[in-house]
């Protein structure tokens, strides 16, 4: 589903590019890759990726969307409604989510003081994420540690929307985060970055997602502003969205797209 050369050396830049640890993480990917009858990927773009990089022939290739478990992430009303606009954030804190453009589009949200972010999780940018919201003094966060996973839905519920990703790396570029989907089986109105991999996927702005510049604080401050004013607009998007996660990224359907890849490769088992 995804390239660990990638992840470590040019989203997370833990391991230098021309380290022995950056070859071989490429020499396992790549190894790994051409060992295979079909490498599955989670979007076109990250094909090309895998094409382009480990010289993968197209036809060894599939994409299969990441969607979300129906079953755990479902709609449920509000449990907490004291008049705040909840944000909220379910993430591992990497480079590609972009956890700093979301700290200070809260603060250029202060002003607005119904309005409040609650960030979930735990990573590698998690440090420096409390650091700047410390010296940016913004007031209208929470962070909170890890969740174990059937808590999340009841977390996730009480957000009036959620964030998806935002960072500036270009797998940021090529990915569906988890949390996208999540959002979208929960019927909740979507906040993400407008991504070729958010397009590929069906997202569209106002529609059924609202889809902002990646890396842009002041983006991110102003689409979370207007799902807060229009009630409507949030609705729409939420119910768009969650039409838009049943047509596509439910178990079933990808389910039916594995086992397709499944046949495929059966007369050579």
């Amino acid at each position: 589903m995804y390239s660990e050369y990638d992840t470590y050396v040019n989203d997370r830049r833990t391991v230098w590019q021309y380290s022995v640890g950056a070859l071989r993480y490429y020499a396992i990917d790549r190894l790994s890759c051409h060992l295979a009858d079909t490498v599955i990927v989670d979007t076109d773009l990250n094909a090309r990726y895998f094409q382009h990089t480990f010289r993968m022939p197209p036809a060894r290739m599939r994409r299969i969307f990441v969607g979300s478990d129906d079953e755990v992430f479902v709609p449920l009303p509000k449990s907490e409604d004291d008049g705040t606009f909840r944000v909220g954030f379910v993430g591992g804190f990497i480079p590609l989510q972009g956890v700093n453009y979301i700290v200070q589009a809260a603060k250029i949200l202060e002003r607005e003081e119904d309005v409040h972010f609650f960030l979930v999780g735990a990573g590698q940018t998690y440090p420096a994420a409390i650091e700047l919201a410390a010296r940016l003094n913004v007031r209208n966060i929470t962070f909170h540690p890890w969740m174990a996973y059937e808590s999340l839905p009841g977390f996730l519920k009480n957000s009036d929307v959620c964030l998806g990703i935002f960072g500036d790396s270009d797998k940021a570029k090529r990915v569906i985060p988890t949390k996208a989907f999540d959002a979208l089986a929960m019927a909740k109105p979507l906040v993400t970055g407008d991504s070729p991999a958010a397009k590929e996927a069906g997202f569209k702005d106002r529609e059924n997602a609202f889809l902002v510049e990646m890396q842009n604080p002041s983006a991110i401050a102003r689409a979370i502003l207007e799902a807060k004013s229009n009630n409507e607009l949030r609705q729409h998007v939420a119910e768009q969205g969650h039409r838009l996660f049943k047509q596509r990224f439910t178990p079933k359907v990808i389910g039916a797209t594995l086992k397709a890849v499944l046949e495929e490769l059966a007369p050579r088992a």
